[in-house]
């Protein structure tokens, strides 16, 4: 955009000294220079406002040199032509340069800028080539006109200048993140899968990045609330949010999400995998999942599973349960994962397909039973219960993520730093232990390899809605 708009100002303000060349008052060629030359002074001067922001002084004394170069320049050949040239011209040559200028001026309104600017250098340097003795005056003119289109040269090696001192600029500010506090959004009620995840990563962040990380919970609308305050949020690192699967899911089990799941955020790494865990008040008479699904068949529409919100991971693992099992459960949505394991525990419903750590609070007191994981392969914390496919349901798999997304924007130095210092957290044998403890398996990833993962996930999650029929109660 800057480029284009350097070569618009000066093609117009070579067409303007064109035309100065057959003006035969010196008093009046030399105003119309002048102008023309201050004209390109403020429209440089207004790229140098666009490119300039994050540049270095150094890069802005360059363009201003290169200007006053210029503009000099510009003045010596005007004495000269003052000079060298008659006071009169011919009506042929006014005649000839007026329907060069004309025309010039009609290609630079229907091509683009830059080839504009050189079509304006093409028709300068052959005027000179056909130019004879008599007209010196107009070729000094032209070849001042060559002059501005070389400040072409010097503005395309200020803009460099000032790319290059804003990449400086932004590893700069990089080492200087975080400048402030910062806020981890969690899309989910406190005391679920996330938050736990959230609460281990803020507290090593703090100390490793030496400003607070604040977990703070913006739950509902299937985690679109928090998402969506983290989509608009400065770029600037400040404001970050711990996205699950549920992030993919949204999108088809809603009819609007308020943002792009993939391009309206930066990733910075994927965190954590975990299945979900089938469990069971005690007072429902089962011992199994096959005995659960023989009740449901026989009392339809009396049994109940509860999830963190309509559209949530533990929505659609549910859904995809009953559709795979044949099991007519009705969904019973919450505004967290905490407030559902709360019920299935006082027995107002009756199951739910709970994160692991929900299952590791309430399975070893006995006050909930767990009947299997949603995973292929067992997990070690709780070893002695058995997958789903094991349990009776065929091809049954489904596990979620956890991963660290950022504004779209933010940038990547500071992407770069906090999945470098990510890495370093959760190769620490405590910070493995927290999250084993949590029941979440590390699983790290590249910026890139989790906005592939999501465009994957999308699609899956996609087909898996259609063929479930999961809908919005």
């Amino acid at each position: 955009m800057a480029l284009a708009a350097t070569f618009v100002a000066l093609g117009k303000t070579a067409v303007v000294v064109a035309e100065a060349a057959v003006i035969p008052t010196r008093a009046t060629r030399i105003a119309v220079v002048h102008r023309a030359t201050i004209a390109l002074r403020l429209e440089r001067c207004a790229v140098i406002a666009v490119v300039g922001k994050a540049a270095t002084v150094s890069a802005k004394s360059g363009f201003l040199a290169g200007i006053a170069a210029t503009t000099e320049t510009a003045r010596r050949r005007t004495v000269v032509a003052e000079a060298s040239t008659t006071t009169t011209t011919t009506t042929t040559t006014t005649t000839t340069t007026t329907t060069t200028t004309t025309a010039a001026k009609a290609a630079a309104a229907t091509i683009t800028a830059e080839i504009a600017a050189r079509a304006i250098r093409g028709g300068c340097e052959t005027l000179l080539r056909l130019q004879t003795g008599n007209h010196a005056g107009l070729e000094v003119w032209l070849r001042v006109v060559l002059d501005v289109l070389d400040f072409a040269a010097i503005a395309e090696l200020g803009n460099r200048d000032c790319l290059t001192g804003a990449a400086s600029t932004a590893a700069v500010l990089a080492q200087a993140y975080p400048s402030k506090p910062v806020k981890i959004i969690v899309p989910f009620g406190p005391g679920g899968f996330t938050d736990v995840v959230a609460r281990i990563l803020g507290q090593k962040l703090t100390l490793a990045m030496g400003q607070s990380f604040i977990i703070e919970n913006k739950p509902g609308a299937g985690s679109m609330i928090g998402t969506d305050f983290v989509a608009k949020a400065p770029p600037d690192g400040h404001t970050l949010v711990i996205v699950s699967t549920t992030h993919v899911i949204s999108p088809w089990v809603y009819k609007t999400v308020p943002y792009d799941p993939i391009k309206g955020f930066a990733a910075v790494t994927k965190l954590v995998d975990s299945p979900y865990v089938l469990l069971v008040n005690p007072k429902v008479p089962v011992r199994n999942v096959k005995e659960f699904i023989a009740l449901a068949k026989a009392h339809p529409g009396t049994l109940h599973y509860a999830s963190s919100g309509n559209g949530s991971a533990q929505h659609l693992i549910g859904g995809l349960f009953v559709s795979m099992a044949g099991a007519p459960l009705v969904h019973v949505p919450y505004r967290s994962s905490n407030l559902a394991a709360t019920d299935l525990v006082a027995g107002v419903v009756e199951s739910s397909f709970a994160g692991v750590p929900n299952a590791l609070v309430h399975v070893p007191s006995g006050r909930l039973k767990a009947l299997a994981v949603t995973s292929a392969k067992h997990i070690a914390q709780l070893p002695d219960v058995p997958t789903m496919q094991e349990a009776g349901v065929p091809g049954y798999d489904a596990s979620i993520w956890l991963a660290l997304l950022a504004p779209a924007g933010t940038p990547r130095d500071i992407i770069n730093r906090l999945n470098s210092e990510i890495a370093k957290i959760m190769a620490m044998p405590e910070s493995q232990k927290a999250m084993f403890d949590a029941g979440v398996d590390v699983s790290l990833s590249t910026p890139e390899a989790m906005t592939q993962l999501m465009i994957q996930e999308l699609d899956k999650w996609g087909k898996v809605v259609k063929e479930t029929g999961v809908k919005l109660e």
